[in-house]
């Protein structure tokens, strides 16, 4: 891949100022477009096939962006493990908005020349890019496998009335082999 600028594991500022990772590849011949990837539930930026996307639009003349959202369990140090459980469980759809906000007014800052911006979500990324789709910045969305409700998304029943009571569930991820809690919020 031939790229003019090439940007990996730079440090944005999420929501409630948590620190996440931000990468920019630039190609030398850029088209003027920028895709920003949103990644999905228990993702990361740098996934199974997410840098072969990456490639795939840097060698058509896309600028391409990814990033990590602030409260995916990751850390500036680890991206892709897990390592803070806490962060986790405090993920909402507000704050991968607002993550999404931080990452837009990042390229702004590091990459002025992006001047047209389309997002592209995956699962649960799709949903926030949705959310984020009205800002002023962004000119196409596009979503992959995209979540098809947030409410859907939701247990109900007695799994519902149990994570209200107990104010935390746990997720099991089928890479880490962990149990990852997801706090209650009301």
């Amino acid at each position: 891949m031939n790229n003019a600028r090439l940007i990996k594991n730079a440090v944005y500022l999420g929501s409630e100022g948590r620190e996440s990772l931000v990468d920019l590849s630039v190609p030398t011949e850029f088209n003027g477009k920028t895709i920003l990837f949103l990644h999905g539930f228990m993702g990361y930026k740098d996934w199974g096939c997410w840098n072969l996307v990456e490639n795939f639009f840097v060698s058509r003349g896309f600028a391409f962006c990814k990033y990590n959202v602030s409260h995916n369990g990751g850390t500036v140090t680890n991206g892709i493990d897990f390592p803070d459980p806490e962060a986790f469980s405090m993920n909402s759809y507000r704050k991968e908005k607002e993550d999404l906000e931080a990452v837009i007014q990042w390229l702004e800052e590091h990459f002025p020349e992006g001047k047209l911006l389309y997002l592209i979500g995956h699962s649960r990324g799709g949903a926030t890019a949705l959310l984020g789709s009205a800002h002023p910045k962004v000119s196409k969305t596009v979503t992959w496998a995209g979540i098809s409700s947030i409410a859907n998304r939701f247990p109900k029943g007695d799994v519902l009335e149990q994570w209200k009571k107990e104010g935390v569930r746990y997720v099991h991820n089928g890479r880490t082999k962990q149990n990852l809690p997801n706090s209650y919020f009301q």
